[in-house]
């Protein structure tokens, strides 16, 4: 390989002959065996001597030469890496390195994006031709990485290539397809390949600056494959055994050589060809033991012998062939106790294709691709017996007096080159021309100078979370650092770290709309986040993060407010009167574990929380009141489900019948038993006799408690009427229709509830049911990923949406719109999506009345939300309480 200066004039007239003539003479130029710097200038300066009077401006000279380029780079002549230098005076000129080829095709080279936009919310694609899409949280792979580094982290689903400006992704279906996509036209795929894998792909990489491109399949058929993406073609593939690939890339200099690394070993590869025939040539590389110990020879010495003739001879025969071992197994045989080994993370590699690879245990091993030998670059264990030593010997020549272990301990915080990391601390790679940038879960990014045989730390910043993802720049200017938590920051070569977006990659823990109404929904993530979307435009109106631990979530139908549980016990009240302007209102502090379970009544004057402190609390849920503590029952395990229902819907004035689905193991999540009660207007308002102490421990005769044994173990339960409960089974994977009886003599009455009947329900264990606020309609989603909607009168019908996959864990939430006509789901998959009725002639009654049921709601909250409402817009400060039963 060698690197010749060319002066190239291009000229205005006639460009496309130009065009012609030097793509002909570099044609000419790769067919030599070897190319003098003078033949290049003197070629070009013949093509250019009839044209050598005209002069060209430097734009229309860079549009020449770019087309120039992609001449050349589609028909596989020359990949060609151009500067433009501007003479003071005379004819204008460029300055063009023109680099012998690595034969293959290659890609032309498309224009780069200037600058990285923020995290645009993408909508997920419908299955179902009805669906509405709202919004799709914004989600950083795990591992987004350029050509020349590979990361054990990340997620086979897609792929990204700066210097070709390709990006790819796969399906997650059987058989997926893999779609290849070219910058800036991301509206259709510009490839689609088949054939790739049975079930999914583990990792997908493309070589730099090329139409190649290499995927390693997962299970059941581990198989890498070559495709060339630019024709569609399937240029070769290989079974590599029962290896799940968790890094994949390419030798960015040279596209024929791939490296694959796997939790035991690393495997170089070379892609053979010979015309149109590919082939793949594996190098297994054997790691070096994870405490630094030398390793063993595979050879055994079995000594000299004399022969016949008085010769002395000796032989050398591998341990594996002596234990009678051949194919497969012999590779990696080791007599005697197996040493722990170099787990391989992430790996790069460098200009003169050597490798680099970052291990579990914080180890960094480099690797000779020539000759395939490996060396131990850095070994935290190594280095902290060292350190140990050198602190002990230090203490032996001195005097052991807390001075003098003063001295040291301060000597030890002086010495910034010593390399201190540790287990995860070498999870990401990055080569730089400073030196190489290691980072992994302690959050800290490092630069180390690797020259001498020992690393020294040159310099180091602190993320501040867990760093998943390492990529430079093309220009090698800015490094972009991806996180878990779903952030990307930008480090640049000056040093300073800055924040780029934060889309909260955590899981969404309830989704509702806002005063049950029909513009605005909001979601809740599990790190506290608080999103208010469109549900009309799907755009993102506001949000707020409340710096806590968040376990459920739901709005207020009474009020402009939003309830959060947390983790911590912690109910938080958010207004909402001005939804481009959330504001923390009042915080109440009522269980002593996490808050499970969180359910207002249709009207909004009651919640009722769930925890596993063996309280359930009835709380009013008015801004006039200060969500004040209203009453509790005692129980005896840990709350899975809450479900209220009104006496007397049209007057909103109880009495409100309320179940509690809990279980008293904490082996299954399944509920087992169902507390049943009443809370009337009376007791609502504080009435003495109801109240067994000064805790507020509601009496059972007065609530009319009573605890039934469940005929199935459920995961959720709803109340269609004050007899019927609506409940997830689940050994049986369907619905349970359960009526209940409550004996009107004596409290606390424990007897068996049976089962009415039974109806199909999801292919997989758990799920969440759900009632439209007019009560007649039910909806239920569960981990398989799919929505179940049915009539309450007709819960034998069905209808199946498939919203969220299951290989992503499904769908967890859902809620209708305040009218009935939208329903809102939210999966594992950080997906929110919004869901549109396409009804029939018939159906379009029963909108109808959907519609006229929410209008009469809320002509009947009215009043009270726009009192609320005021007083909720004038709560200034943040308020908190404690509940009485702590």
């Amino acid at each position: 390989m060698i690197c010749l200066q060319a002066i190239i004039m291009v000229m205005e007239d006639g460009h496309e002959r130009v065009l012609v003539l030097m793509k002909n003479l570099m044609q000419s130029f790769s067919n030599t065996n070897i190319v003098k710097p003078d033949q290049i200038k003197n070629g070009f300066q013949r093509v250019f001597d009839s044209f050598a009077d005209i002069q060209l401006d430097i734009p229309l000279a860079q549009t020449l030469l770019e087309k120039f380029t992609d001449m050349c780079a589609r028909d596989g002549i020359i990949p060609i890496s151009y500067t433009m230098k501007v003479p003071s005076r005379g004819r204008k000129r460029f300055v063009s390195e023109v680099n012998p080829p690595a034969q293959g095709p290659q890609v032309p080279q498309v224009a780069q994006a200037a600058q990285v936009p923020q995290a645009a919310q993408v909508a997920q694609a419908a299955q179902v031709p009805q669906a509405v899409q709202v919004a799709q949280a914004a989600q950083v792979l795990p591992a987004a990485q350029g050509c020349t580094s590979a990361t054990g982290c990340t997620s086979g689903g897609s792929k990204c290539c700066p210097k070709c400006a390709a990006g790819g992704h796969n399906e997650l279906e059987v058989s997926p397809k893999l779609f290849v996509y070219v910058y800036p036209d991301f509206s259709r795929p510009r490839a689609i390949l088949e054939g790739g894998a049975r079930l999914s792909y583990s990792c997908i990489a493309f070589a730099n600056n090329s139409t190649i491109l290499a995927t390693h399949s997962g299970i059941p058929d581990f198989q890498l494959t070559v495709w060339n993406w630019f024709d569609k073609v399937k240029l070769c593939s290989i079974d590599v055994g029962r290896h799940l690939c968790t890094g994949l890339s390419f030798n960015p200099t040279n596209w024929r050589q791939l490296c694959t690394a796997s939790s035991d070993i690393l495997t170089l590869w070379n892609i053979g060809q010979l015309n149109t025939k590919y082939s793949l040539v594996s190098s297994s590389l054997r790691l070096p033991p994870a405490d630094g110990s030398p390793e063993d020879d595979e050879f055994e010495d079995l000594g000299p012998s004399v022969s016949r003739m008085s010769h002395p001879e000796g032989y050398r025969i591998t341990k594996a062939a002596i234990a009678g071992l051949v194919g497969e197994t012999a590779k990696g045989y080791e007599p005697g106790e197996q040493k722990e080994r170099c787990q391989p993370i992430s790996h790069c590699w460098t200009p003169d294709s050597k490798l680099y690879c970052g291990c579990k245990g914080g180890q960094i091993i480099s690797i000779d691709t020539e000759t395939n030998r490996v060396t131990m670059v850095l070994n935290p264990s190594v280095q902290e017996l060292q350190r140990d030593r050198t602190e002990t010997l230090s203490l032996l020549r001195k005097t052991a007096t807390m001075e003098s272990i003063a001295e040291i301990e301060e000597e030890q915080k002086t010495d910034h080159d010593t390399v201190d990391v540790g287990p995860g601390s070498a999870d990401c790679l990055a080569l730089h021309k400073k030196g190489l940038y290691v980072a992994g879960q302690n959050g800290v990014l490092r630069c180390l100078d690797i020259s001498t045989p020992e690393p020294k730390v040159l310099e180091q910043r602190d993320i501040g979370c867990c760093v998943t993802s390492l990529n430079w720049s093309p220009d090698y200017h800015t490094m972009a650092l991806g996180s878990s938590k779903g952030s990307v920051h930008l480090f640049d070569s000056e040093g300073s770290v800055t924040e780029l977006f934060d889309v909260h990659n955590a899981d969404f823990v309830g989704v509702d709309c806002l005063t049950a109404g029909t513009q605005y929904c909001v979601s809740c993530k599990a790190d506290g986040l608080l999103q208010v979307w469109d549900i009309q435009t799907s755009k993102l109106v506001s949000k707020i993060n409340l710096d806590c631990q968040a376990s459920c979530m739901q709005c207020s139908p009474s009020s402009s407010t939003v309830a959060v549980g947390s983790l911590t016990g912690h109910v938080y009240f958010v207004e909402m009167t001005d939804v481009e302007k959330p504001r923390l209102i009042y915080r109440s502090h009522l269980h002593h574990g996490p808050v499970l379970q969180l359910s207002y009544d249709w009207s909004g004057q009651i919640y009722v929380t769930g925890s596993n402190d063996g309280h359930v609390f009835v709380c009013d849920a008015r801004v006039s009141n200060n969500f004040k503590v209203l009453g509790h029952l005692d129980l005896k395990g840990t709350v899975c489900s809450i479900a209220t229902v009104n006496s007397r819907e049209k007057d909103g004035q109880g009495p409100w019948k309320i179940a509690v689905a809990y279980r008293t193991s904490d082996n299954k999540p399944l509920a087992t038993k169902l507390l049943e009660f009443e809370i009337t207007m009376d007791i609502l308002n504080g009435a003495k006799e109801a109240f067994l102490n000064k805790t507020l421990l509601y009496r059972d005769e007065v609530v009319k408690k009573a605890i039934h044994q469940l005929a199935a173990p459920c995961y959720s339960v709803v109340l269609t009427s004050p007899q019927t409960a609506l409940t997830v089974a689940h050994a049986r994977k369907r619905h349970g229709q359960v009526y209940t009886y409550r004996r009107r003599q004596g409290c606390s009455t424990r007897f068996q509830t049976a089962a009415i009947w039974f109806i199909p329900g999801h292919e997989l264990h758990g799920g969440q049911l759900t009632l439209s606020p007019h009560l007649r309609w039910l909806a239920s989603c569960s981990p398989d990923g799919k929505l179940l909607l049915r009539a309450v009168g007709a819960l034998d019908r069905t209808l199946r949406i498939s919203a969220h996959h299951y290989k992503r864990g499904g769908a967890n939430h859902l809620c209708f719109t305040g009218d009935s006509q939208r329903v809102l789901s939210t999966g594992a998959d950080g997906v929110l999506a919004c869901w549109l009725w396409n009804f029939t002639s018939t159906g379009k009654s029963k909108a109808t009345a959907a519609i006229d049921a929410a209008r009469a709601r809320a002509s009947l909250l009215t009043t009270i939300r726009k009192d609320e409402d005021s007083l909720a817009a004038s709560a200034s400060r943040l308020r908190t309480q404690t509940s009485l039963a702590r």
